[in-house]
């Protein structure tokens, strides 16, 4: 859930200096946003095994 949640300054520093918030499931395409503690609480766990 950490991947979710929590942004890395390391994925999230620009070219120009600048830092945009970025998740390890933002940088994999798993979601579009970084996630609030709530939300993720909220999300329904889907298993397929």
């Amino acid at each position: 859930m950490l991947n979710f949640i929590s942004p890395h300054n390391t994925l999230s520093r620009n070219s120009d200096k600048t830092y945009t918030l970025q998740t390890l499931a933002l940088c994999a395409g798993i979601t579009d946003k970084v996630w609030d503690v709530k939300f993720a609480f909220k999300t329904p766990y889907i298993n397929d095994n």
